[in-house]
């Protein structure tokens, strides 16, 4: 963004930032939507608010489930401030359905079920927005899977995003006069997927010759969120204070990880010893795995066949579980380490006393573990030599708070992150490493961005060592809020003015975390769980 913006290409951030401070903002780990997103709004790491992906296990289980908001575990900023009588209005805000009973206006972004039903607050916010944006302010489920069509793709997006801008403006005038208004948007996030290669050049995929409309296929995305956010901005007037951030960067990604399938050909996994898993495992080895199936089988039925089999209740997931190799074959007794829950590679440690049928004694936890990490570490490609994992995280290093062990035991940063994990919850692949299935050329990196901007933040700076858990406390001490102690984050007081700071010094208050209180539903129907299963699995987040 920094050229661009330099080069008047996206002249409403380029004002921004003239008037404000900005700088990288480092996310959770793993670098993934919803553990980023809630640590954002509730100021603290998955340790403390719960949530470490798309997926949480089932209790007493090895299955998972879809997150929802009812599984935060900490207070989000937006409740904290309706407490204190603020108004607010939040929209598209991921990781929040079933949404929040706000004094103000909240419509949840993704996942939420494809339903016809409340799934805003106030209810009836939903058909208002519908009626406004013929429904267009939705996520297209289109953006996030690969296409030839670049025109369409970019014409998606730049509808999308002008719904998403009409339906913050109305809100934002319903509100009126409100305290905090908070809108996002997810195009950027698809283009980066899709169109990474064209920003580099060091990418095997990057094609120096391809026609201009691909090579900018990036910057038109940004361009249009440039012109959403100046008229946002300017909707605001010029005493709002405005924080502009990402929940986390962009980077290139080369090549998918199976490390279920790595796991177990390195003897961390074993399997049934039962008829059924034999067959699937004669299957599996005969080449006949989820890839294939949806490669020769699934990819050439007809339209009307896909749609009847993504209607089921089940879904294509649950036919895999059915036919092919799964989790369901693995004899969990013998099975020293498994993975799931994130595409950079979250691995847990079969433990005895947390997992349900653990085998690891605690005494031996911290002798697996770092043999586990050798192994990780000396994994190599196979046909380059090259290394694969730059650094084995553990949790404890990277997760602190009440919720902690729920977490993974091992994360992996592979090489560059250019290598992802796919395949944690079947065994999809043959091979244990393999060219994306979805053909997506990027994905996420740990640094995003943030920028401070208005008439209390400085002017000029460039900022340094910001944490997305920074982002809620600072957002309380611009409105004049104490901040919690439960918080992990700081206010970025390098952002602010020091004028601000000394009159309306930020006050931190002791106070007990608990759980924020979202409406409707305790979580998702299974037929929801189907349903966002395959939007997750559009996304390339699932098999």
């Amino acid at each position: 963004m920094d050229p661009w913006a330099r080069e008047g290409l996206l002249p409403n951030i380029e004002r921004l930032r003239h008037k404000g401070t900005w700088g990288a903002l480092r996310c959770t780990l793993p670098p993934i939507t919803p553990s980023c997103w809630t640590s954002m709004y509730t100021g603290t790491n998955p340790g403390k608010h719960g949530i470490f992906g798309f997926f949480q296990r089932r209790p007493e289980s090895y299955r998972l489930s879809p997150v929802h908001a009812s599984a935060r575990r900490a207070k989000t900023m937006f409740r904290i401030l309706s407490e204190a009588g603020l108004k607010i209005g939040v929209l598209n805000a991921p990781a929040t359905y079933p949404p929040e009973r706000l004094n103000g206006m909240l419509v949840p972004g993704i996942p939420v079920p494809e339903q016809d039903r409340e799934y805003t607050h106030p209810p009836g916010l939903g058909a208002e927005l519908q009626a406004l944006t013929q429904g267009k302010h939705k996520y297209p489920p289109g953006l996030a899977q690969a296409t030839a069509d670049v025109d369409g793709f970019l014409q998606a997006c730049y509808d999308y995003s002008q719904a998403v801008t009409g339906a913050a403006l109305h809100m934002m005038d319903r509100l009126e006069p409100w305290d905090l208004f908070m809108v996002q948007f997810q195009v950027t996030d698809a283009v980066h997927h899709h169109f990474w290669h064209c920003l580099d050049p060091e990418h095997p995929r990057h094609d120096p010759e391809a026609p201009v409309k691909v090579q900018n296929a990036v910057l038109d995305v940004y361009r249009t969120v440039d012109e959403c956010v100046g008229r946002i901005v300017a909707a605001a007037g010029d005493s709002a204070d405005v924080v502009m951030m990402s929940d986390h960067g962009g980077g290139p990604f080369y090549e998918e990880l199976y490390l279920n399938i790595w796991l177990w050909q390195r003897g961390w996994m074993k399997f049934k010893r039962g008829s059924l898993t034999t067959l699937r495992r004669l299957l599996y080895a005969l080449g006949i795995t989820p890839e294939f199936f949806r490669r020769h089988v699934y990819g050439r039925a007809p339209k009307a066949v896909r749609r009847s089999v993504e209607a089921r209740k089940s879904g294509v997931l649950a036919l895999a579980d059915r036919f092919f190799l799964s989790l369901d074959d693995v004899d969990w007794e013998r099975t020293r380490a498994y993975c799931y829950g994130s595409p950079l590679g979250s691995i847990y440690i079969n433990l005895k006393g947390r997992e349900p049928k653990g085998c690891v004694a605690p005494e031996e936890y911290e002798t697996v573990a770092q043999e586990l990490e050798r192994d990780l570490l000396a994994m190599r490609h196979p046909l380059t030599g090259e290394p694969l994992v730059e650094k084995v995280v553990r949790g404890g290093e990277a997760y602190d708070g009440p919720f902690a062990q729920d977490g993974p035991d091992l994360l992996l940063l592979t090489t560059g992150l250019r290598y992802h994990n796919r395949g944690f919850l079947q065994f999809s692949s043959k091979r244990w490493i393999g060219p994306p299935q979805n053909k997506q050329t990027g994905s996420h990196s740990l640094d995003g961005i943030v920028l401070v901007s208005g008439p209390n933040a400085k002017a000029g700076v460039r900022m340094n060592g910001a944490s997305i858990v920074d982002i809620a406390p600072t957002v309380l001490a611009l409105l004049g809020q104490p901040i919690p102690d439960w918080m992990d984050g700081k206010v970025l007081v390098d952002a602010v003015r020091d004028e601000f700071l000394n009159e309306r010094a930020p006050q931190v208050v002791h106070e007990q975390a608990v759980p924020s209180q979202a409406s409707g539903s305790d979580g998702y129907t299974a037929e929801d769980e189907a349903q966002i299963a395959k939007r997750l699995a559009d996304l390339g987040y699932i098999d």
